[in-house]
């Protein structure tokens, strides 16, 4: 989970690295999270109660972008595009979407995704961890 922006900057940004450096999206994670944003298309970024949200040009769903995954793709294959071949690619709870685990993140090694599990595990919006594969968090 990033650090969320003082009350003063929260909302609209101008551009997508005002809305990564607001957010303290690590460095490392910026140029893929810039390649898939050119690729699709966005149109705005926002602020959220723990993730940025961009709003796709084609009115497709809205792209959530935390410090340690992105979610909102229309596909597995969309993600898998989006995200490249190293990183982990899970379903969303959002009914239909996808999403990915960032290069750089936090999250516990017992709660990251076996690459040959297959059950897709959902991540809490509690602590935007992800759940263990009988559906539960650690912060339940």
């Amino acid at each position: 989970m990033g650090t969320q922006p003082s009350d003063h900057a929260r909302g609209h940004h101008a551009s997508l690295d005002q809305a990564l450096e607001a957010w303290n999206i690590p460095r490392e994670n910026r140029p893929l999270i810039r390649t898939y944003v050119q690729g699709i298309g966005f149109e705005r970024f926002e602020d959220r109660s723990g993730y940025l949200k961009g709003t796709r040009s084609d009115g497709g769903p809205p792209l959530h972008i935390a410090y340690d995954w992105s979610s909102g793709f229309t596909s597995e294959q969309e993600a898998r595009t989006s995200a490249g071949p190293a990183q982990d690619v899970w379903r969303s709870e959002r009914k239909g979407l996808w999403g990915f685990t960032h290069p750089v993140h936090r999250m516990h090694h017992g709660c990251a995704r076996s690459r040959n599990e297959d059950r897709a595990q959902e991540i809490c919006q509690v602590c935007f961890m992800q759940r263990s594969a009988a559906g539960t968090c650690s912060c339940d």
